[in-house]
């Protein structure tokens, strides 16, 4: 008997449900189509275990199903499903007899858009979609892609299919006729099409089209709050060989209910199905059973309470010169928010901050479901009138006045609103709101002028002033006015702000400037007057800080680099500002001078400030400042509990916080995390922290599913003691341990490898000049699971070895450079005899950024490293296939390729990688058992030489949201001799990829995702072809690697 068994966990995020024209989930709630909550998400897991004379089969998968329905007529969605499973040989289906391997893995995710319309007693669905094979084929993909589509009764066998891409047409009409009756049709047609020709042996004939046909239909009975049902299912696989059809019947039960006095709503379901006849040639004495188990939590629909109106739409007519959406910004009447695309660099619009005339294109798409309805309320609308002629006044339009509103429907302004009379008669009242507008002609800018308050506190002329022209002139620089602009309130105080700072920036801090302003409404003119009074220049006094609490405050002064008698410079106390908050123990942290008003009063600084000395004499024509830093301590310790996912793991050479020197592993994980941190270790600001995390790990690319293979499981144990203050305040010593036991990059050999690594940093520039020093030591154990060939092991291997880092970053921003260079370069040698080698590796990369105006940019990069091995221990064997001899400590090998380098390739399969075959690791108990020995096929890659090179173009449609051209090239060389320790560069060897790009900003630096093609004929311009040959299904030995998802 075969027996399928699985869980179900579902957790849905709801939105409104509006009448007329419904959301769409997969069964109805006891209320009905037109309150349950449709927008969500539900995941499944389920496992099955065949044991075959002798010949056992371990499959497991999971299914995500999503949906998003937009502004009440379209959805969203996305159903992604992932199968994985221990073969061993068994086959699985007759017309699958050329299709072995010991696992495979399918996952097919397919994104679908659908139009929904309905009532109350019925919803239609339809529309269509595709999937994309996100896992590359492998030699029991096939067989384990059947496994996923046979427990659900070969239904959606898209979802299942290797290495095939899909394209679906659907539909799904659902009706209640009654309260108790329930009814639902549904109909698929699928094209399943292989999107690669090497997914064919020579021999085998190509399979290149399928054709899948799903039809179902369910009848279920309602009582209170539970659903029962029964649904009939039918495949049509006409292009299948053998059996064409597969029948299978399912009961299911849908309990809801809500807990009382909120607004969440519980529900779960139970599922059992059955094949009714042979699956495709898996025979079965009994029928095969399939039971799934659904829980779930919901939130009902946000909807506009009864007897209100929801603001739909807030429009503007007559409104030219101005952005009608800055006015927006400003009035209490505010339409329900909604997702678009604002093309330009001006970004959303916010009350009082300039632009106000801003050019942009917004493309205005949908609300989201769950977007709050704001209400129309007559009091606010009215007030709104004067809001928008202030608003208008403040940009210069002191003529401007709203000639007309309209409130659409008319019911809406009535004090006794009636539900009866909403448009669609259910309640969802929406109102449209207008504002028409005359702005009148502007008062402009006749005349500017700067004046300066002298030292017995008369005001005079610039000319008059001895004040030196350079900062005079920076003044007058920062003047957005010109004669016959319009006149800007928003613009007049940006200005004083900006001459402040220019000011503060000269040694005034304690500047003050004021804005005087004379209108002539009649002549539509205005006299703008600027007032500074910039006092003495300022050298810096006492230096106190406050709120430090337990913290050691000399500690904390000191790293501020800030001393009694230095020239005062804004630029310098925001400097000193990131250097403590960057310490890690504060939540806020703000350093500034005290201000005339506050050396005025007597109680200036708080009780609990700790001070340096004073000047003992004062420089003449100077004024002393004294310094406040107010912090805000954070918490000391921090023990949490997380998960999550890593992709595109980064193996770090050098310091952890360093890009220098990083590249792309080959794997992503998903883990637990168990940490503990103290952030004022021995009350000296001493940053430790402690983290333990269990993972799951599997090959790139991100997303694909593949377990690294033989063990797919791993644990880190990662420990960090950062000190600052070691010798000079600025300077930090920085420990690092990490101790990780699993499956290494690139060949997933099980080790346990233990690295540490001490040293100092420091920084200068406020942190645009980096250098560090750092002692490493690294070990490479293999576990006693090793093949049994030794050409085939990994050794034993131990480095210690020092690392000077440096890099010098100049650009203007970088997390999302526009502008300015990057160079960085790292070097380690070896300590003998400390090590199993005597090297040294290299590395420099280089960066620039080049402005094309607001929207371009052209960013160019070039890598280059070297590894010289100069000699190795006894031990390392020349003809062992990884050839460390030869590349060095597997931590420092140089690879290419990923996301960091040339996108083109996976991370580690640029230049000379190849997949070969190794016999199967092998415990010391297994070979004294004389356990037959397989063979499995790893990755080699790095080598001696690498170099790699970038160059893009970067368009921002959007503050946000940017696309990019790129190409790449470069090269990893490793000598195809084994004895050759020489190091030498391949540039006749590109191996060009282009590409587009998406990128999103965010707060931690953008996020990417990229597309790379690789012309074939672009890889290897040398005369004669030095490369290893493409691997391809008849050919998996001594070949390059498969680097493409498909």
């Amino acid at each position: 008997m075969r027996f399928v068994a699985s869980i179900v966990v579902a957790v849905v995020l709801l939105a409104p449900a509006a009448a007329g024209a419904q959301t769409a989930w997969d069964t109805p709630s006891s209320r009905g189509f037109d309150l349950v909550p449709r927008t969500g998400a539900n995941i499944e897991a389920a496992t099955w275990t065949l044991d075959n004379e002798g010949r056992t089969l371990f499959a497991f998968s999971g299914l995500l199903r999503a949906g998003l329905v937009l502004d009440r007529v379209y959805e969203l969605s996305l159903d992604a499903g992932f199968v994985y499973g221990i073969l061993n040989d068994v086959q699985v289906g007759d017309f699958l007899n050329d299709a072995t391997g010991d696992h495979g893995a399918a996952a097919n995710p397919r994104f679908s858009l659908r139009g929904v319309i309905g009532e109350r007693q019925w919803r239609l669905r339809f529309g269509g979609g595709a999937t994309i094979p996100a896992i590359p084929q492998s030699e029991g993909s096939r067989q384990v892609a059947l496994i996923g589509a046979l427990m659900r009764g070969y239904q959606e066998l898209w979802l299942w299919s290797a290495n095939r891409a899909s394209v679906i047409v659907d539909g799904e009409l659902t009706l209640m006729p009654v309260d108790s009756l329930y009814l639902e049709l549904r109909a698929a047609v699928g094209a399943l099409l292989s999107v690669s020709a090497n997914a064919f042996a020579p021999g085998q004939a190509p399979d290149y089209f399928d054709l899948s046909i799903d039809l179902s239909a369910a009848i279920g009975y309602r009582h209170d709050n539970v659903l029962v049902g029964t649904r009939l299912r039918q495949t049509f696989l006409p292009t299948f060989e053998g059996d064409q059809a597969q029948t299978s019947a399912e009961l299911f039960i849908r309990p809801t209910g809500r807990i009382d006095n909120s607004s969440i709503e519980l529900f779960g379901e139970l599922r059992a199905m059955t094949n009714l006849d042979d699956p495709f040639g898996v025979t079965s004495a009994v029928p095969m059973w399939s039971v799934q188990l659904a829980f779930g939590i919901a939130t009902t629909p946000i909807e506009i309470p009864d007897g209100r109106y929801g603001i739909r739409s807030v429009d503007f007519r007559g409104v030219e010169r101005m952005d009608d959406q800055a006015i927006a910004a400003c009035i209490g009447t505010h339409r329900r928010a909604r997702f678009g695309i604002d093309i330009g660099i001006r970004g959303t619009p916010e009350c009082g901050e300039p632009p106000f005339d801003g050019d942009h294109l917004l493309i205005d798409l949908f609300s989201y479901p769950w977007s709050p309805w704001p209400l129309f309320d007559e009091n606010v609308f009215e007030r709104d009138i004067e809001r928008i002629e202030r608003w208008y006044r403040a940009r210069g339009f002191y003529e401007a006045r709203v000639t007309a509103t309209e409130v659409q429907p008319d019911s809406a302004r009535e004090v006794d609103q009636s539900v009866e009379e909403c448009g669609d008669g259910e309640g969802n009242c929406q109102a449209h709101v207008t504002f028409t507008v005359d702005e009148g002609e502007p008062v402009r800018v006749s005349r500017i002028s700067i004046r300066f308050v002298s030292e017995n506190g008369q005001q005079q002329e610039e000319e008059d002033l001895d004040l030196p022209e350079d900062i005079r002139q920076q003044l007058r620089d920062e003047l957005q006015f010109h004669r016959d602009d319009p006149f800007d309130e928003a613009i007049f105080e940006l200005v004083k702000q900006r001459m402040q700072r220019v000011l503060a920036d000269e040694s005034y801090g304690q500047a003050r400037v004021r804005g005087e302003v004379k209108v002539n409404s009649g002549r539509h003119e205005a006299f703008v007057v600027f007032v500074i009074d910039a006092g003495l220049p300022n050298v810096i006094n006492r230096i106190c800080v406050t709120g430090h609490g337990e913290l050691p405050p000399d500690l904390m002064l000191g790293v501020t680099y800030l001393d009694a008698g230095d020239r005062f410079r804004l630029e310098l106390l925001e400097e000193a500002q990131r250097a403590l908050y960057s310490l890690g123990a504060f939540s806020a942290v703000e350093v500034a001078p005290l201000t005339r008003a506050e050396e005025e009063a007597e109680d200036a600084l708080p009780d609990d400030a700790f001070c340096t000395e004073p000047l003992a004499q004062v420089p003449d024509r100077t004024h002393p400042v004294d310094i406040l830093i107010r912090v805000s301590t954070g918490r000391r310790y921090r023990i949490g509990v997380g998960g999550g996912f890593q992709a595109g793991q980064a193996v770090t050479v050098g310091n952890t916080g360093i890009t220098n020197g990083q590249v792309n592993a080959a794997q992503w994980d998903l883990h637990l995390s168990f940490f503990a941190e103290d952030r004022n270790l021995f009350d000296r600001l001493v940053r430790a922290r402690f983290e333990v995390r269990p993972r799951a790990i599997f090959d790139m690319p991100f997303l694909s599913f593949v377990p690294a293979d033989p063990i797919p499981f791993g644990i880190q144990v990662n420990g960090s003691i950062r000190a600052p203050g070691v010798f000079e305040p600025r300077t930090n010593l920085v420990i690092d341990t990490r101790l990780d036991l699993g499956p290494m990059p690139y060949t997933n050999f099980f080790r346990f490898e233990p690295d540490a690594v001490i040293g100092l940093d420091h920084t200068w520039m406020d942190g645009r000049i980096y250098a560090g020093l750092f002692l490493h030591g690294n070990a490479f154990l293999p576990t006693d699971r090793q093949p049994p060939d030794p050409n085939d092991a990994l050794p034993f291997t131990y480095a210690v070895y020092l690392e000077a880092d440096g890099r010098v970053d100049l650009r203007d921003d970088p997390r999302n450079p526009h502008a300015g260079i990057y160079l960085g370069a790292d070097v380690e040698s070896s300590v003998q005899p400390l090590s199993s080698w005597s090297f040294l590796r290299w590395t420099a990369d280089a960066r620039g950024y080049v402005p094309l105006g607001d929207f371009f940019t052209v960013a160019a990069r070039f890598q280059i490293g070297a590894m010289h091995v100069f000699g190795y221990e006894d031990s390392l064997d020349p003809d062992n296939r990884y050839r460390l001899h030869q590349l060095g400590p597997p931590a420092l090998q140089l690879r290419g390729g990923g996301a960091s380098g040339n996108r083109g390739y996976l991370p580690g399969l640029l230049g000379d990688a190849q997949d070969v075959y190794v016999t199967e690791p092998q415990s010391d108990e297994e070979i004294r058992r004389g356990a037959p020995v397989e063979q499995r096929s790893v990755r080699i890659s790095g080598g001696n030489a690498m170099w790699q090179a970038s160059l893009e173009l970067r368009v921002r449609l959007t503050v946000d949201l940017g696309v990019v051209g790129f190409v790449d090239a470069g090269d990893v060389l490793r000598p195809e001799d084994p004895s050759d320790l020489s190091v030498g560069f391949r540039f006749d060897r590109p191996q060009l990829s282009f590409g587009l790009g998406l990128r999103y900003r965010t707060i931690i630096g953008p996020l990417r995702v990229d597309f790379a093609l690789r012309p074939d004929e672009l890889q290897d311009l040398g005369s004669e072809r030095s490369l290893p040959p493409d691997c391809r299904p008849d050919r998996a030995q001594g070949c390059r690697p498969r680097n493409t998802l498909f």
